[in-house]
């Protein structure tokens, strides 16, 4: 890996490049965002850095599988301090603040990674997961007082992490997160 260079976008921090094989790669690093899941994380750095696929990054960060893994909501094993400080060094975020993005040990054995869940208010004001939508003793958001969807209200199709509703508001079908609030029930 080579120097840290700073950048000049307001969504990014810095720019760095990767040399993967034969092949350099040049690319900005993200901020997490405050409660972010690993998942929704390393998909917004994927876009931000137009790489296609997790495993191209974690091939070129030396990783094997484990960022396809992650962005799946899949943690046995559990990231190692190594895997960790990996991707701290690439991303430029420390050690604890991405062990945030990860369940803690209490929720481990309960996390949802099978369905992805979130409260389309919290995504109208700023459209990233939050990794507590996942945890099992979690059936609401505390903030709206709403109930946590599982699919669109629209077509009835599970939510992804990889898709357009993190980018473009809407779901594929064309509802809005704005018009599923709607359907979400008060608790």
């Amino acid at each position: 890996m080579s120097e840290i260079i700073p950048g000049e976008s307001d969504l990014t921090d810095y720019q760095q490049t990767i040399e993967d094989s034969s092949e350099s790669i040049s690319l900005w690093q993200a901020s997490l965002f405050e409660g972010e899941s690993i998942a929704s994380y390393l998909y917004r750095l994927r876009l931000q850095n137009a790489v296609s696929a997790p495993s191209s990054l974690s091939q070129a960060l030396e990783l094997g599988v484990v960022l396809n893994r992650w962005e799946k909501f899949r943690f046995n094993p559990f990231p190692t301090e190594t895997e960790l400080q990996i991707l701290s060094q690439f991303c430029g975020e420390s050690i604890d603040k991405l062990a945030e993005a990860f369940p803690p040990e209490s929720e481990r054995k309960k996390f949802m990674a099978r369905t992805i869940r979130l409260c389309a208010a919290c995504c109208v004001q700023a459209c990233y997961h939050r990794l507590k939508w996942q945890f099992d003793s979690v059936s609401g958001c505390a903030d709206h007082k709403l109930r946590l969807l599982s699919k669109c209200p629209g077509c009835e199709k599970k939510f992804a992490i990889a898709s357009s509703l993190w980018t473009h508001k809407s779901c594929e079908c064309g509802m809005r997160l704005t018009k599923m609030i709607k359907h979400q029930q008060r608790y």
